[in-house]
């Protein structure tokens, strides 16, 4: 072979190397594809929250406490006890007793105990039905027909003719009501055995007007028949 031909197999052998070391560069090198991904643990909402314990209800406040006022301007909340010779006698929330004279208080304060607790503002509620009786508005007989008091006992009437009668003991109340209702009985003999039967009241005739310390009382009306 000679020489020229040599050197043309050597250039043509040349070229193809270069073709190949070229096509390698330009082919990406090959990878591994990403590896599919591993399903995790079943993710599930958690369990709502229990809703508190409600809590203990307070207790109620005492409704008998109220705000008293002096005329200094001075306030406690105390609940009423007792008024006696111008002198009421009170209880604190916590119970502590105490008092104070009625001209101490409040003229609003004065007031309220004169309508509800005193002899009252002489204002006369009118008979809720026909065989109930007027009363007295206010003051502490409020809801009373007739009161007479005695040294030995005290007697109130109330709006249905009852009369409650109250034993008294060194000028204070003690012990049980005895109580007497106005109404009528009849035997009736045609059943056997023989009955007792009551008749309530079902009217007043023009039924007197309150009073402190009657000497009497007269009252007319009608009795039920059965």
């Amino acid at each position: 072979m000679s020489s020229r031909l040599r050197g043309t197999c050597a250039v043509i052998a040349l070229g193809f190397m270069l073709v190949s070391l070229r096509a390698q560069e330009a082919t990406p090198a090959a990878t591994n594809p990403p590896a599919a991904a591993q399903p995790g643990p079943a993710v599930t909402n958690p369990p709502p929250a229990k809703p508190p314990a409600p809590k203990p209800a307070a207790a109620p406040a005492n409704p008998k406490l109220r705000t008293w006022k002096s005329v200094n301007g001075s306030e406690i909340a105390a609940e009423y006890v007792d008024m006696a010779d111008g002198v009421v006698k009170l209880k604190n929330k916590d119970g502590a007793p105490m008092q104070i004279r009625v001209g101490n208080l409040s003229p609003a304060d004065q007031k309220w105990l004169s309508a509800n607790y005193g002899e009252g503002t002489g204002a006369i509620a009118p008979p809720a039905r026909s065989n109930s009786l007027p009363t007295f508005a206010d003051g502490k007989w409020k809801g009373s027909h007739a009161v007479y008091l005695h040294p030995n006992f005290d007697a109130v009437m109330a709006a249905n003719g009852s009369i409650a009668v109250y034993p008294k003991a060194d000028g204070k109340r003690t012990g049980k009501a005895l109580s007497f209702a106005l109404s009528c009985f009849y035997v009736n003999t045609d059943m056997n055995p023989a009955r007792q039967i009551g008749r309530p009241v079902i009217q007043f005739f023009t039924p007197p007007q309150p009073r402190k310390q009657p000497d009497e009382i007269l009252l007319k009306g009608l009795l039920d028949d059965d």
